[in-house]
């Protein structure tokens, strides 16, 4: 009998700026249960999207965690260098996947703890129509080349969060890009789930459920918290302990 492989516990910031705290928790709990396991913990850098990549964030990066006591395994791999290996292993069409779920994140900022949402970003008339017409190409591209739906996930913090811009976003792109309902994303930004599973009916491949204590969403609106400061203190929760009412969305839908 083979022996179980040794435990491998990764972190993989994104060299997009200095380590913020979300990172850092993120770092803390896969160093901790690494530890734990009594394994390795290898450290890799998310440098996929260069256009956000930053002059020696990486080295700033790597600083504050040995600094903080951290330490890694191995050398650390630059994603970035890896893109053949990674088109060679990614043939999802082959591994049976039907979709790609897709989101637009530049400039989002659902993953710093201390940048609120009122200061995500937004697109003018200008970028929703090159964001349309770029995204019906690449949808029907991965459809022509691969067979895969390309799935859009709406998501608190990016340019596509609440029902006005997700509707502008099925308005604005052909039938070959489908929607991922999600119900927490959703009923955060403000819309019904209920509304979007009607509207969206044949064009939705792919749901998240999850459910949203209002008062903390109330409290995070109010305060103009972070999406991962909301988060953290469990804006999001498990269907039926919230407010979504999947009892009338599944006799509607």
């Amino acid at each position: 009998m083979a022996s179980p492989s040794p435990y491998r516990g990764r972190f993989a910031p994104s060299p997009t700026g200095p380590l913020h705290f979300g990172s850092l928790v993120a770092a803390v709990a896969s160093y901790a249960d690494a530890l734990r396991h009594g394994g390795e913990w290898l450290v890799r850098m998310e440098d996929l999207d260069p256009p956000r990549c930053m002059p020696g964030a990486a080295d700033d990066i790597l600083r504050t965690l040995e600094a903080l006591g951290f330490a890694w395994q191995g050398e650390v791999l630059f994603q970035g260098t890896r893109r053949e290996a990674y088109e060679e292993m990614l043939e999802l069409a082959s591994l049976g996947a039907k979709v790609l779920i897709a989101a637009e994140c530049a400039g989002t900022v659902h993953g710093d703890i201390k940048a609120p949402l009122s200061t995500r970003p937004t697109l003018d008339r200008a970028g929703w129509a090159r964001f349309c017409k770029n995204l019906s190409a690449f949808a029907r591209m991965i459809r022509d080349e691969d067979g895969l739906a390309l799935v859009y996930h709406h998501h608190m913090g990016t340019v596509i969060q609440n029902g006005g811009e997700i509707d502008r976003l099925m308005d604005g792109t052909d039938d070959t890009v489908k929607l991922l309902l999600d119900t927490g994303h959703a009923t955060w930004a403000g819309d019904s789930p209920l509304r979007l599973a009607h509207a969206y009916r044949t064009r939705i491949k792919h749901v998240h459920c999850k459910d949203v204590r209002l008062e903390i969403k109330a409290k995070a609106e109010a305060k103009d918290w972070s999406f991962l400061r909301a988060v953290l203190a469990g804006v999001y929760t498990v269907p039926g302990d919230g407010a979504v009412d999947y009892e009338i969305g599944r006799a509607h839908v």
